[in-house]
Formats: structure tokens, C-alpha cells, sequence
């Protein structure tokens, strides 16, 4: 499946297609319905429920399975669940029929791309920088023993699905133009190195009203609900404030991909030396931190607290 830009990604107006006797229709008004319906839920969600993880997703380090097989065998498993992103969209990892179900990545054949490209090109240079740079030594700076700060980020995808023959597009001359009968909801799952010796986490913009005292807390709740539509409205690119400050610039450079924070790995790692990558110390497990994520609790989980 191939990812496509998403209508979604940049703030529309909310206009309803009108329907009349004897109107032509075309392509971009079957779209424009779609985007409607899809753009007021996902601003019902958004404004209500805000983002973050409604259920599983949890990040695990899996070891190989026994001793004496090769440490590259580790696994990061993202586990199935579901999340809303920032402009609302609901973004699904479905379960998979196997024994780990989810998704994983192989944290050594990870750690092996990010240094393989450095001598090809630049953006190959620019990858192993990126993970060169999130090693931090534990203690003074030249030690042998560090870790690296990895992120985990999820983000909504669409996905083209099949292929249907179609007029060809842009200047072009073809009898065998197809284009995808079916666009899926999809995800992407990528690890991010961090240079920062303590990346920032998401925050909550309810989080003070609960260190306030009781009989204080409605009044300054009312006052965050006021302020509410400039902090979570959608944003066009060229807005300062449109991009999350948990994702780096160079994975969303644009402020449209939305990506969401899943978990912080720290991985203990050795000095590789000068002009060297850090090397996975095998020895040592990976710490996995699922708590720093937003969560979006359901209204049966907060009528529990009450209880």
C-alpha cells in the first residue's frame, strides 16, 4: 500500500456539497462530501476529547526468545490500539494473527540503517548525525557506558489499496492509467534519536487546574475553556505555533504530519570512540517509559474515579 497526502492534514472551511436537480457532479464534489463528514468528527473529537492514546499501544523491548541467540534478534513491539491525533483522526494499529501481535521493529537492523548512509548522501549523513548525537555518557563525558534517548512516534497515514483503470492525470497520454479503487486508514510507526539530554514530553492543557485548590478550580477551569479554541484549533504550515513541540522539526517540517508520542526508549549503548556510533550494550535491558504519553480517557474510566 502507498501513502497519499490527506485532505485532513490543512484546515478547510466546513462547507456541505449542495445537492440539486439537473447539477453535474465531478470528482471533486464526491471528495469534498467525504472531507466534510470526515473533518466535523474529527473536530467533535479533537475539541472533546483532545489526543493521545484511547486504548493499548503499549511500547515493549522484546529480548530474543533464549539465550545465546544473536542480542540483534531484540524487538521494539508496538502492541494493537487506538489513538486520536492531534487534529482528531482516529489512528488504529489493528491486531495481527500471530504470537506477538502488532507491529515491531529490529532495533539492531534500526541502529545499522541509521549509520549505513553516512557516506552516501546527505540525508544519510544527516540519519547518523541525528543518532550520534543521542548518545548521552552516564557520567562524565568520554566514558565508556551511555545510553541513547529514542522516541517512539505514530502518526495517521491513508493508504491507496487496489488499483482501478482511471483517465489519466496531469499531462498525460495513456490507456493504461489506474489509480487506487479503495484509500485505507492507515498508521506509520517510526524511532526517533533525541540530541537533547531531556526531551520535552506532551503536557496536558488541563494539568494545573488539579494543583489548584477546590474552591479555585471551576473558576480557573472556566478561564482555560475560553482559551481553548486558539490552543486547539487547526493551524495552517506557515503558523509558529502549528507544530508540536514533542516532535522534532526535521520529522514534521511542514507541521502536518501530526505525530503522536508513544514512549521514551533509553537504550544503554558504549562509547563507540572517535568518529564511531555508540554499540548496543546487550548486557543491560532497555528501559521502555509508556507513562509519559497523553491519554484520552473514556467517560466509563473517569466515571470510575468518581465512584
Amino acid at each position: 500500500m502507498s501513502t497519499r497526502p490527506d485532505s485532513l492534514d490543512q484546515p478547510t472551511d466546513p462547507d456541505r456539497v449542495f445537492y440539486e436537480q439537473g447539477v453535474m457532479l465531478d470528482k471533486e464534489d464526491f471528495r469534498a462530501e467525504q472531507d466534510y463528514h470526515r473533518g466535523r468528527l474529527a473536530r467533535a473529537l479533537a475539541f472533546l476529547d483532545g489526543s493521545g492514546t484511547v486504548a493499548g499501544l503499549e511500547v515493549t523491548v522484546v529480548p530474543p526468545p533464549e539465550e545465546g541467540i544473536d542480542p540483534g534478534a531484540e524487538e521494539v513491539h508496538v502492541a494493537p490500539g487506538l489513538a486520536l491525533d492531534r487534529i482528531g483522526r482516529l489512528v488504529e494499529v489493528p491486531s495481527m494473527p500471530n504470537a506477538l501481535p502488532g507491529r515491531c521493529i529490529r532495533l539492531a537492523k534500526w541502529l545499522e540503517f541509521q549509520e549505513a548512509g553516512r557516506d552516501r548522501d546527505q540525508a544519510g549523513f544527516e540519519r547518523s548525525e541525528r543518532l550520534r548525537k543521542a548518545f548521552h555518557p552516564e557520567g562524565d563525558p568520554g566514558t565508556a557506558p551511555g545510553h541513547l534517548i529514542v522516541d517512539v512516534f505514530l502518526r495517521f497515514a491513508a493508504c491507496g489499496r487496489g488499483k482501478t483503470p482511471a483517465f489519466a492525470a496531469g499531462p498525460f497520454d495513456a490507456l493504461d492509467a489506474v489509480q487506487p479503487s479503495r484509500v485505507r486508514d492507515g498508521f506509520e510507526l517510526t524511532l526517533v534519536p533525541r540530541e537533547e539530554a531531556e526531551p520535552p514530553l506532551p503536557q496536558s492543557y488541563w494539568a494545573e487546574v488539579a494543583s489548584l485548590p477546590q474552591p479555585e478550580r471551576a473558576a480557573r477551569l472556566r478561564q482555560l475553556i475560553f482559551g481553548a479554541w486558539d490552543r486547539f484549533r487547526p493551524r495552517k504550515r506557515s503558523d509558529p505555533f502549528a507544530n508540536d513541540p514533542v516532535a522534532p522539526d526535521w520529522l514534521d517540517p511542514q507541521n502536518d504530519k501530526h505525530w503522536l508520542f508513544l514512549a521514551r526508549l533509553r537504550i544503554p549503548c558504549t562509547d563507540g570512540g572517535i568518529d564511531r556510533p555508540a554499540v548496543r550494550d546487550a548486557t543491560r535491558p532497555v528501559e521502555v517509559r509508556n507513562e509519559d504519553r497523553a491519554f484520552v480517557y473514556t467517560a466509563a474510566a473517569l466515571a470510575q474515579l468518581l465512584l
